[in-house]
């Protein structure tokens, strides 16, 4: 996995090597440079591309989302009675009982009842180990929502990226700073 730092470092570089290879296109377009189909084509190439990227960023960005929002919603549970389990030994159900306490709490941070080794309901008391699972799930669901949220925001750059690359092509004070041999005559 890569980490978020780098993510954000190769985003912002393929923003702005797609932003000069748009606006690069729309200049050469508009200076009637041959082979016009080329450039056509390359800049047809580039947007279709960046609304791929687009879509596919969005698509993370719902999937992402809609795992945190999973993540969070309770497990529906009960509370189970003492004759719960009965055709198990006592100690499987003791093993089992506790082991479905333990991942409520750790799932929902509820407390429930077990059955211990006497047959009684007693309640469960969560572990150091269990306190850290819970929030480490805590922390890793909000993680995950904020990266979802994130790569929505950057598959609406990709959306607007080929706007500013063209509005750039057509900017002849930043075109001539971008490509010094350029020159646009008027008259």
């Amino acid at each position: 996995m890569i980490p978020q730092w780098d993510f954000w470092l190769i985003s912002v570089a393929l923003l702005i090597l797609v932003t000069y290879l748009v606006s690069k296109c729309v200049v050469h377009l508009r200076i009637n440079f041959s082979k016009k189909w080329v450039w056509s084509i390359t800049l047809i190439a580039l947007y279709l591309g960046c609304m791929m990227a687009s879509l596919g960023f969005n698509f993370l960005s719902s999937q992402q989302i809609a795992l945190a929002k999973d993540m969070k919603k309770p497990t529906k549970h009960s509370q189970i009675g003492s004759g719960w389990g009965a055709n198990f030994s006592k100690e499987k159900r003791t093993q089992y009982s506790l082991s479905m306490a333990r991942s409520l709490f750790i799932k929902n941070g509820k407390f429930v009842d077990f059955i211990d080794l006497n047959g009684k309901l007693s309640e469960y008391e969560p572990t150091a180990v269990d306190r850290q699972k819970r929030s480490e799930l805590l922390l890793f669901t909000e993680r995950i929502e904020i990266s979802g949220n994130q790569m929505f925001f950057v598959g609406i750059g990709w959306l607007l990226i080929p706007l500013l690359g063209v509005g750039i092509g057509f900017t002849d004070w930043i075109v001539s700073r971008l490509f010094p041999n350029v020159s646009f005559e008027r008259g």
